[in-house]
Parts: C-alpha cells; sequence; structure tokens
C-alpha cells in the first residue's frame, strides 16, 4: 500500500524541467543520440538539440518528405570516429561563441514519401537506397516471357522489376499529376500501353519505360479501365470509365504505329471486361466487351473503318444478375470454344463463342464478396493436363481447379490486403500470382502451389460426397429426401457440354449437382421478392400500405410474361401451392372446367397482396414476413424522408394514385376475358389428367 502511495504521489509531482517549442511543424520522430536530442518534422527537416534544448544543427536541404524514422550508426561506448577526435582545429567553426564544432554520426532516414537515404555525419552528402512507391497503385502487367513486372502508382511513376532477381531495372516519373491506371504489354514484349486517368492512352519502350510516340492520344474524355492487344497486336483497344470502347489499328509502313479507328459507347452501364478472340472459321480478330448492363457486345473489326467502328448485333446474356468478370475457356477441356463470365450471384455461366448459347450454370467461390476478376492460368507443365483459373474478389485472391464442378473442395483462397485488391496478375510461366492493393501502395509476389489444391479435392472426398456438404443438414437432412421424392416425379430436359442431342434422362447424382450449382448461393431475398412485386403490382392496399394486384392479373402475368409455362402446368403448381391435389382429390375427378375454374378463384383472394404472397403461396412464416415487411417499410420511410419535401411528396403520392388507377382500369378492359378462358383451359387439361391418372392407376 505504502509504495502504491508513493508511486501515485511521485506522479503526482512530476513537473517538466523546460518547455519550448523550436518549430511550427508537426514533430514526428524523436530520438536522443550522444547527448543529443534529435527531431525529424512533416517538412522532412532534421534538428539537432542539446540537453539544455538549444538548437545546435539542422538539415533541410534533402527533400525526401515527411521524415517517418531516424537511425544512427549503432557504436560502443569506448569507440570515437576519427572526426569526433580531440583534434578538430583544422574544422571550420560557424558558431559566434566558443564551443566544439558539431559532429554526428552517420544516420539513416525513411520518410512517408517511401524513400529511404543514408546521410553522413557532416549531413552534406545524401545516399538514396531505396524509393518506392508513395501513393496508390492500381496498375501492373507482367512481361509475356520473361521475369519482369511493370507497375505504375497514381503520381505517374513507373517501376520495371526483375521479379526473380529482386531487383529494379527502371524507374521514370512520366507526370506528378495524372494517375496511370492501366498497363499493358503486347504481344512481343517490345513496348507497353500506358492508359491515364484523364484518357490519355501512350506507348513506352518495354525497357527504358521512355515514351515512343509523338503525341499521346487523347480521344478518350475519361479513366481508361481496360487495354488488351489482339494476338499480333494488330489491334489495341480500351475500356474507359463512361463506358465506351476505343479502337486502335497497327500501322506497319508508316511512322505512327497505330491509327484510331473509333468509338463506340455499346453500354449504358459500367463495362466489366474487354477481350479479343479469334473467329472460328477464318481466325480473324474480334472484340468483345461485357458490361453491367447484362450485355454482350462484338465488334466486328474486318468491317470497321477509321472514324467508323462496327458493332455486330449485341446479345443479353443475363437477366438479373450482373457479370462481373469474363475470359476464353481453355479449349484443351472442352470440344466447344467457350466463354466463362462470372456474376454478382457467385455463378459460372459458359457460353458458346458462336452462338453465345448459355451451356452450362456452375456455383463459384463463395469468399465473402463475388468475384471482381478472373483469369486461366497458365500451365507450369506443358505435360500435364491441369488447368487452373485465378480469381480476385474484393480483398482476397484465389485458385480453383478446372473443368468447372461446383465442388468447393476445387477452389481456395487466401487474403491478399488488408483493404481491397486493385488488381491481380500471372507470371508468364503460371508460377507467381502478382496483386497492386490500391492505396496502401503495395505490390504482392506469391507463388502458386497447385500441389496443395489437387490434395485439398481429394481430402474433400469423391463423386457426391462434397455436394452432399453443401445441401442443409447433409445426406440425412430434409432437403436430400424432398429432393429424392421429386426426383421420380420430375423429367427434366437440358443440353449441356460435350454433346449434340437434348438430355432426357439424368440419375439422381446429376440431378443433385443441377440443383447446387444452379439454387441462390445464399437463397433468395425476401427484399428482391417484395421490389419484384411492388414493380408488377398494378394497385396499392392503402389500409396496410402494401402492393396489390387483382387474381386476373396475377394469373395473366405468371402465365404471359414469366417463363414459359403452358394450361396445365400452371393449373397443377397453383394446385400444389394451394395443396388442393391432396386436399380435394376426388373433388377434382368429378368436376368440369367450369367448376375447377370457379374453385380456383375462391381459393385464391380477389385481391393478392405481397404479405398474402408471401405467406399463403409461398408459405414463409409469418413472423419472418412480419419482419421482412418491417424492414422494407422503414427503408422506404427513410429514402422518402431524404428524397421528397413534405408539400412534394403528398403531391407526389396522389399522382401516382391517379396513374395507377388509369393503368388498373385500362388492364381490366384488356385482359379478363382471356384470362378466364385461360383459367378454363387449364382447369380442363387438370381434370383430364387427373381423370387418366386415376384410371392408369
Amino acid at each position: 500500500q505504502r509504495t502504491d502511495e508513493r508511486s501515485a504521489f511521485s506522479s503526482m509531482n512530476k513537473r517538466a524541467l523546460k518547455l519550448c517549442e523550436p518549430q511550427r511543424k508537426a514533430i514526428t520522430v524523436l530520438v536522443a543520440t550522444n547527448d543529443l536530442v534529435v527531431t525529424g518534422d512533416s517538412d522532412g527537416v532534421i534538428r539537432f538539440f542539446d540537453q539544455e534544448l538549444k538548437l545546435r544543427m539542422w538539415f533541410e536541404h534533402f527533400r525526401v518528405g515527411p521524415i517517418q524514422s531516424i537511425s544512427f550508426t549503432y557504436t560502443t561506448s569506448d569507440y570515437a570516429p576519427p572526426y569526433m577526435s580531440s583534434n578538430l582545429a583544422h574544422k571550420h567553426n560557424e558558431s559566434t561563441l566558443a564551443q566544439p564544432p558539431f559532429a554526428s554520426f552517420d544516420f539513416t532516414i525513411s520518410s512517408s514519401h517511401a524513400v529511404i537515404a543514408h546521410v553522413t555525419q557532416s549531413g552534406q552528402q545524401i545516399s538514396i537506397i531505396k524509393r518506392d512507391s508513395s501513393t496508390a497503385i492500381y496498375a501492373l502487367d507482367t512481361h509475356p516471357f520473361d521475369h519482369k513486372l511493370c507497375f505504375a502508382n497514381a503520381s505517374g511513376r513507373l517501376q520495371l522489376w526483375d521479379y526473380q532477381q529482386k531487383t529494379i531495372i527502371t524507374s521514370v516519373q512520366h507526370t506528378h499529376d495524372n494517375a496511370i491506371t492501366q498497363l499493358r504489354y503486347n504481344h512481343n514484349a517490345s513496348f507497353i500501353a500506358v492508359g491515364y486517368a484523364n484518357g490519355q492512352l501512350t506507348l513506352c519502350d518495354a525497357l527504358s519505360l521512355e515514351s515512343i510516340l509523338k503525341a499521346p492520344f487523347h480521344y478518350a474524355k475519361t479513366t481508361i479501365l481496360f487495354i488488351e492487344f489482339s494476338q499480333t497486336s494488330t489491334y489495341l483497344a480500351t475500356a474507359e470509365d463512361d463506358y465506351t470502347v476505343s479502337v486502335y489499328r497497327q500501322n506497319l509502313n508508316s511512322e505512327d504505329m497505330y491509327t484510331f479507328l473509333g468509338r463506340y459507347r455499346a453500354h449504358y452501364k459500367p463495362i466489366r471486361a474487354l477481350f479479343f478472340g479469334l473467329t472460328p472459321d477464318d481466325n480473324q480478330p474480334i472484340l468483345i466487351t461485357i458490361g453491367a448492363d447484362h450485355i454482350l457486345a462484338e465488334y466486328d473489326l474486318n468491317e470497321s473503318e477509321i472514324d467508323h467502328l462496327a458493332l455486330k448485333p449485341s446479345t443479353r446474356i443475363e437477366q438479373i444478375a450482373e457479370p462481373m468478370s469474363a475470359c476464353h475457356y481453355p479449349s484443351s477441356l472442352t470440344k466447344e470454344s467457350f466463354l466463362i463470365t462470372i456474376n454478382n450471384e457467385y455463378k459460372y455461366k459458359l457460353y458458346n463463342s458462336s452462338t453465345k448459347m448459355c451451356r452450362k450454370t456452375i456455383l463459384g467461390p463463395t469468399f465473402g464478396s463475388p468475384l471482381r476478376k478472373i483469369g486461366i492460368l497458365p500451365k507450369l507443365d506443358e505435360d500435364s493436363n491441369e488447368e487452373y483459373i485465378y480469381f480476385m474478389t474484393t480483398d482476397k485472391i484465389g485458385l480453383q481447379r478446372l473443368p468447372l464442378t461446383g465442388n468447393p473442395y476445387d477452389q481456395m483462397a487466401i487474403i491478399a490486403h488488408p483493404n481491397r485488391v486493385s488488381d491481380v496478375r500471372s507470371s508468364y510461366d503460371g508460377q507467381y500470382l502478382f496483386t497492386s492493393g490500391g492505396l496502401d501502395n503495395v505490390v504482392h509476389m506469391l507463388r502458386v502451389n497447385p500441389e496443395v489444391l489437387q490434395a485439398q479435392a481429394q481430402l474433400g472426398g469423391k463423386d457426391l460426397i462434397p455436394f452432399y456438404k453443401l445441401l442443409e443438414g447433409g445426406r440425412d437432412g430434409e432437403i436430400f429426401r424432398e429432393m429424392q421424392e421429386l426426383f421420380y416425379y420430375s423429367q427434366l430436359r437440358y443440353t449441356y457440354v460435350d454433346t449434340n442431342t437434348y438430355v432426357e434422362n439424368i440419375d439422381l447424382n446429376d440431378f443433385i449437382k443441377l440443383y447446387i450449382n444452379h439454387r441462390p448461393a445464399f437463397g433468395l431475398n425476401p427484399s428482391d421478392l417484395y421490389h419484384a412485386f411492388s414493380a408488377i403490382a398494378n394497385q396499392w392496399d392503402h389500409g396496410n400500405g402494401q402492393p396489390q394486384m387483382n387474381r386476373e392479373n396475377l394469373l395473366y402475368l405468371l402465365q404471359q410474361y414469366g417463363e414459359h409455362i403452358n394450361d396445365y402446368e400452371m393449373a397443377d403448381c397453383l394446385s400444389n401451392l394451394l395443396h388442393l391435389n391432396n386436399e380435394s382429390t376426388e373433388m377434382f375427378d368429378t368436376m368440369n372446367a367450369e367448376d375447377a375454374c370457379q374453385f380456383i378463384e375462391n381459393q385464391l383472394p380477389e385481391y393478392v397482396t405481397i404479405q398474402t404472397f408471401m405467406e399463403d403461396l409461398l408459405k414463409m412464416p409469418s413472423q419472418y414476413v412480419d419482419q421482412v415487411m418491417f424492414s422494407v417499410k422503414a427503408q422506404q420511410r427513410h429514402r422518402s424522408s431524404i428524397a421528397f419535401p413534405k408539400e412534394k411528396k403528398n403531391q407526389y403520392s396522389i399522382e401516382q394514385q391517379k396513374q395507377q388507377q388509369q393503368q388498373q382500369q385500362h388492364q381490366q378492359q384488356q385482359h379478363p376475358q382471356q384470362v378466364q378462358q385461360r383459367l378454363r383451359s387449364a382447369m380442363t387439361s387438370t381434370t383430364r389428367s387427373t381423370t387418366s391418372a386415376s384410371n392408369d392407376s
């Protein structure tokens, strides 16, 4: 207790012996050496003070940026270098008072501008030991056939490294106020295309990193996001931040290396992938872009002329999910030529390169965020049949075995950067992956070891064992039992890879894989269902504040505008959802079409709200539905309070009610007879099928 009292008493009676403000700038480093107090500040100035905090010396000519650390040469207490001996008469003394000349040990400094330097005792000589990137790194690319890596930062500095020897080859400062956003080697590594944040494009020598153009191209208006060369560098294409694509054609008999061919805005949302390919007939280069607007655009380079970039008919490859990245699928794995895409719903999709038809859907990696980039890893061994795809998420990079099956043990990922991965590239031989971290100013080099992934796949199990683990409850769970029962009553027809016929019969194992690969990775989001129902609802229930639609319009939309469904399938689905087949089988056997139609109308309410749709038709738990409704309404109130003032909001709601009433009257005049006729025909088909089924039994 006395010891505690003494320590408390001593801490309370501590006082400063001397307070002073030696400088105006912030002090970033404070160290002591040889009876000297040394400070470094945010201006890059180093000051030396004696024990009485009197200024002895300062160095301000280093110009390396804010000082982060100072480290002096380590010596023992009995060591005295020649310049600190007692015989200093020959030294020039700049002081007005009689005192020995200033001298200190050599020291090393580092700054926040990524500079490490060595300073001699006199302070007159500074040697730069290392100068790295001090700003964000967004662009990097690897040499197509050598151990070289080129990357650039947001301050316009290009660096070329030999990653095998871990030495820097060239470092060039191009600009100071224009960030480099993209790099790409051409096919023979004779030069590098460099894209900037202001849309400027230039070509640099692959070794000296100096520009080889008389003047840079400046046809783009916004940031360059992608740069690609064709297989022989005949064409050069860029994709910009304003959803446009610019194409350049090579000039073999001219001083100008490339001529601007044209620009085209084929997308209305950001471009997610840009790559060249070859036509299957004559091996001519083709250019393909895929955007977040679900559109795949193909550019006709053979028909393009100067100031006229030709575009082939576009293809919509997704309905709801957004494509995130795409590339060519390895031709060694399939007989067909495929494009592979990954979307924000964690699904891979294979598209035929010629017809653009979707041929397969596979569950992708689910490591916290959707994949933002995919690429095919070059073969480590030419004699091996193993192929791999590397990918990038928000903060991770990973590897996955090919062919794609949906097996979770065929993939792995690691955290590459603490905040965000900006880009990822593979070495020409597939032995390394390089990542840039953007704002952390770091480039990581990672060795690829595919043997570990092969061992993981073997430990995960054979056949369907890995897929059982993706089902809730596994093989003994309720979902597997329901799938087993449903399988014997289902007939699936689908065309998959490596076949020229329709698949009319599949076994249970294929059915389980099909279900796992096609179902939503994390289930259906009820809020998405709410917004979808609100979009097609033609009325609004003002009593409970829910969107609603009448029964006829609901049936009409399901049968006419949804996925293709005939009359029998429509009636059968409704009967199963409402449990009519189980409860009233005998009634269905005896009723005619009008009675069946009336029976369905009695079971379905005249007006279907979103809550009725979710609870009665989809059989979602009422507590869960109430929670979803509460969260959606809270979001709506928050958005409306921000988007509209009070007076304008009331005016908007009145106008919206008028539009909904007009739309409702128009639909009621147009559809009722068609709906009644379809419903009666559907019930007729249901009655006939039920009767025939009972006769067969």
